[in-house]
């Protein structure tokens, strides 16, 4: 007795290819699918430690400002020339971050093909040295798809009688006690609020604020503390 053999149809191997089809393209998705989450989480993840970096540095800038009489005009004492949207100053840098000492740095909008683009310039300031021996400049992109960039600046300005922030730090003869810096990238989030106090304005913000006219204002023994009163009106940040 003989037994017949019977093998597949023609309709059921096409039903099989399609099926296999099937998944083999809903596997293929979930692997793109998993690869683009990885490379987002990673861009992300770059781009957050950018902004920590230029944050940092902006902020450790800013803080170790030195007032120096700019070559190029005599009258000016500090070297200081900021707007809301740019920055010039003459910093201490330490030796890690290119050659050290006085530095001169700029904070400044650039156009990038069609976008604004947040840069840095840092070149050694030496007014004695010759031009022709100093190192070039070094450049920095900090945000390369610039949103706003929005600063600001605390002090007794000198054509002020009391401190306040003012959008326009120029020709003055002392440093700002303040600055307040915001970006926003285009398509991602703002950086953190950066409000840097510099060492060498520090004397001068002590003097600008009004304790000494409140009859409230708790009497301090100074042979007890020498911490300085802080005003309230102060962003934390600025606090002591």
């Amino acid at each position: 007795m003989s037994r017949t053999q019977r093998g597949f149809t023609l309709v059921e191997v096409l039903v099989a290819l399609i099926v296999s089809a099937v998944l083999i393209s809903l596997v293929y998705g979930v692997v793109v699918l998993g690869q683009r989450s990885v490379q987002a989480v990673e861009a992300r993840a770059a781009d957050a430690e950018i902004m920590r970096i230029g944050w940092q540095y902006l902020h450790d800038a800013i803080t170790h400002i030195q007032p120096v009489t700019n070559p190029l005009d005599p009258d000016d004492s500090t070297g200081f020339d900021g707007t809301t949207e740019g920055l010039v100053f003459v910093a201490d840098q330490p030796a890690y971050i290119g050659p050290g000492g006085l530095t001169r740095i700029a904070i400044e909008v650039r156009d990038a093909g069609g976008d604004d683009a947040l840069v840095v310039t840092r070149e050694t300031f030496d007014p004695d040295s010759d031009d022709e021996k100093a190192l070039p400049p070094q450049e920095a992109v900090l945000v390369d798809d610039l949103e706003t960039l929005e600063i600001r600046f605390f002090g007794l300005s000198e054509d002020s009688e009391t401190a306040a922030w003012v959008d326009r730090w120029q020709e003055e003869p002392n440093l700002p006690s303040l600055v307040e810096i915001r970006v926003t990238p285009r398509g991602a989030s703002p950086w953190p609020l950066l409000i840097a106090r510099p060492i060498a304005a520090v004397g001068l913000i002590d003097s600008e604020l009004p304790l000494g006219d409140d009859p409230e204002a708790p009497e301090t023994d100074e042979t007890e503390s020498d911490e300085s009163p802080v005003d309230d009106d102060l962003p934390i940040d600025a606090r002591t």
